[in-house]
This record gives C-alpha cells, sequence and structure tokens, in this order.
C-alpha cells in the first residue's frame, strides 16, 4: 500500500503535535525536539512536521510525497518521470528524517517539491534529544 506523505513547516512543534494527534486521532510514530512523524492508516498518510521557529505564514509546505513500499516502485516512478522529460533527482541510502531512505524527487511547475520514496530503517537521532509526548501536552495545554 502507498501513502502520500505530506511535509510541513511548523513554528511551534508541541502546539502542533498536539493539534495533529487529536486532529488525526493518533500519536506521533517519532517524536523529536525538531521533529515528528505520524503515520495513518485511514487515510492512508505519512505526515511530518519539522521545527522551523522563525518561519513565516505561507512558508509551511517542506515537501510532498509518496511513500511506497519497495526500491523497485522507486525505480518504476523515477522511470516515469524521466520518460515525461520530467528533470529528477535521486538519492540511495540517504539519511533524512531520521531514517534511511531511497528516494526519487521531482518538482511540479510551482516548484513544489515532491518525493517517491522507500523506508529502508529508522535511525537513532545525532545529538537530538527524544522530547516526550507529556513534554509536548504540557507545554501546549496554555
Amino acid at each position: 500500500m502507498s501513502k502520500v506523505h505530506l511535509s510541513l513547516n511548523v513554528r511551534d512543534l508541541g502546539r502542533s503535535v498536539r493539534f495533529y494527534s487529536a486532529f488525526l486521532g493518533c500519536q506521533p510514530r517519532k517524536l523529536y525536539d525538531d521533529y515528528a512523524n505520524f503515520d495513518v492508516d485511514s487515510p492512508a498518510l505519512r505526515l511530518a512536521l519539522v521545527h522551523k521557529p522563525g518561519m513565516e505564514r505561507g512558508e509551511a509546505l517542506n515537501h510532498l510525497g509518496i511513500l511506497v513500499e519497495s526500491v523497485s516502485e522507486v525505480e518504476a516512478a523515477k522511470q516515469r518521470l524521466i520518460e515525461a522529460g520530467l528533470a529528477t533527482f535521486t538519492e540511495e541510502d540517504a539519511e533524512c528524517c531520521y531514517a534511511i531512505q531511497t528516494k526519487v524527487w521531482a518538482h511540479d511547475p510551482d516548484g513544489n517539491a515532491w518525493e517517491v520514496y522507500m523506508l529502508l530503517e529508522d535511525v537513532a537521532p545525532r545529538g537530538q534529544g527524544l522530547m516526550s509526548l507529556a513534554v509536548v501536552q504540557a507545554c501546549c495545554e496554555n
């Protein structure tokens, strides 16, 4: 099963985690000082929140994507994009969003970045502490 991936920049990660936990009806799959990730089955969605404290309104979209189950699906997407004449950028075994991924990127006519990617494995953060959900909820009560 494929999932739509949406990555948003957020000014206050704690408040955003609290909102999306209630909105989506689930807790984050990953939660760090600078990043949170929700994995929702229905609708099939992978939502990432990237902490950008100085962000201005209108800068919330980080990138979009489609999570697939195999590297061969990434390769098929790459071929389809190339055959359509679209410029692509490929990353193999790239460390991104606290995970190792293989992906292909393309940009839509308005410059929005789209990725088709396969999650190979999760990785531990380097220098970033885990943020407990209790801390997020406590800081967001106001």
